[in-house]
Formats: structure tokens, sequence, C-alpha cells
């Protein structure tokens, strides 16, 4: 193989690892707008069916990747519920029964308190960061905004119900703005879309989230941030079992 070939190929296969770590870097920036070190949440759900609708409000803390904490503030019925994630393990308070139940990684991916978000979705044991591989898909638009489009796949390791994300981000100001989640046979399940881009927490955000079933006429679930600090005063004890059991 001549001199001016391999040189050709190795600045391919470069070029390809930069592109590759571009990606990654987008979904990184994404992940840390959304997050910070630290936040608080106030989020209202509506659960959307043909014939009914029910509504959560709902209270949420995190910490960095690993600690996460949701609390269900209403309806009655619903109201002291709680989630706790610590590192890979998550685990459910029911006061009906008053007990602390472990959460497996085979239910993550269930429907969450009924509604169209899974429970991956809302406690995120996976990491669109660190769980998927990331590369770029022809480039989009999202309300006349120049996009990213993402293509994320599963690494061999990650236990992730799906076959592969699209995402789309607008390049002005790395805010997700759509997802397509596809399943173990390449058929579009989910159409995630995020929108009403506003102030909260000192950055400029989308406080409205859809998640429609493609495959289910007339279904879908809304949820809105009513409020939402970031950087908040927290350490890894708030995120205990015992914390479970007291809306905070």
């Amino acid at each position: 193989m001549g001199v001016k070939v391999v040189l050709i190929l190795a600045a391919v296969s470069f070029c390809s690892l930069l592109w590759a770590q571009d990606a990654t870097e987008v979904v990184r920036r994404v992940d840390e707008r959304m997050r910070g070190e630290s936040s608080r949440a106030e989020m209202t759900m509506r659960i959307i069916r043909p014939d009914w609708t029910r509504e959560l409000s709902v209270r949420a803390y995190s910490l960095s990747q690993d600690f996460s904490m949701i609390y269900i503030l209403s309806p009655p019925r619903d109201r002291g519920t709680s989630f706790l994630k610590r590192y890979n393990e998550v685990w459910q308070w029911v006061p009906s029964i008053q007990r602390v139940v472990r959460i497996p990684p085979s239910m993550m991916t269930q429907s969450w308190m009924g509604s169209d978000f899974t429970n991956d979705d809302l406690v995120q044991e996976a990491s669109i960061v660190d769980d998927y591989e990331h590369s770029f898909l022809p480039d989009t638009t999202v309300e006349q905004m120049e996009a990213w489009r993402v293509e994320m796949v599963p690494k061999p390791e990650a236990a992730v119900v799906w076959d592969r994300v699209e995402m789309w981000v607008t390049k002005d100001d790395y805010n997700q703005r759509r997802a397509l989640y596809y399943d173990e046979d390449g058929v579009l399940v989910n159409d995630l879309t995020l929108d009403s881009v506003r102030e909260l927490g000192g950055r400029e955000i989308p406080t409205r989230w859809e998640m429609v079933p493609v495959d289910e006429q007339g279904q879908s679930t809304v949820m809105e941030y009513d409020d939402l600090e970031f950087d908040i005063d927290i350490d890894e004890g708030f995120f205990s079992q015992q914390n479970m059991r007291t809306i905070r």
C-alpha cells in the first residue's frame, strides 16, 4: 500500500474519530444544560387518553448523574409515593403498604405512574452520555433553527431498552428539541417533543415535554416544568430511604 493511501486512510480515520467525539460533546452539553451539578424541580404531568385525563404534581431533586429523588405531591391518592436513585439502584416508597420496594433493571422500561414516560425517563438510571455511542446524522431544522441530529446507539454492556435514539439539538443553545425512540426491530415507538423555551433557573430551556406513542391514537403525556433551580445546596445524605418517607 502506498504512503499516500496510508496517509489518506489515517486522515479519514482521524476525522471520523473527531466526528464521533463532537457528537458525544453535543450530547454532554445537552445533559449538563438540563441537569446542572444539582437541581430541584416542580413539575406537572398530564396523562392524556382518548376518554380521560389524569394530572400529577411532582417535586424532583438531583445530584450529579448518580442521585435523584422524586415525590408525588398530588392527587391525594398518590401523594407521598416517592422514587429514589442511588448510583445504579432504584427504589419506590409505597405509602399504602408502608414499604420500600426495589425496582429491578427489568422494570426500568415500564410505564412511570401510568404515563407514556418510562421509569428510566424520570429516574434516569441510564445515562445519555455514558451508555450510548453517538454519531451525527444529516443536520435538520427545528422551528426554523438549525439543529444537529444525533444518533445514539446503546453500548453493548448498557442496560438500555431502545435499539437506537435520534435526538434533535438546536445549534445556538444546545437545547434538545425532539427525540425518536426505536425498538430492537427498528420500529419507531415514541416521539418526544420539547418546546416552550423560556428562562427557568437562570437558563433558557424547553419547559414542556410531550411524549407520544406513535401507534396509540389520541394518547400522550405532557410534562411541564413549573419551577426549576440549579446548583442547590444538597448532598448525598439527602438521597436516603429515610427521606423517601417524607416529602421534602
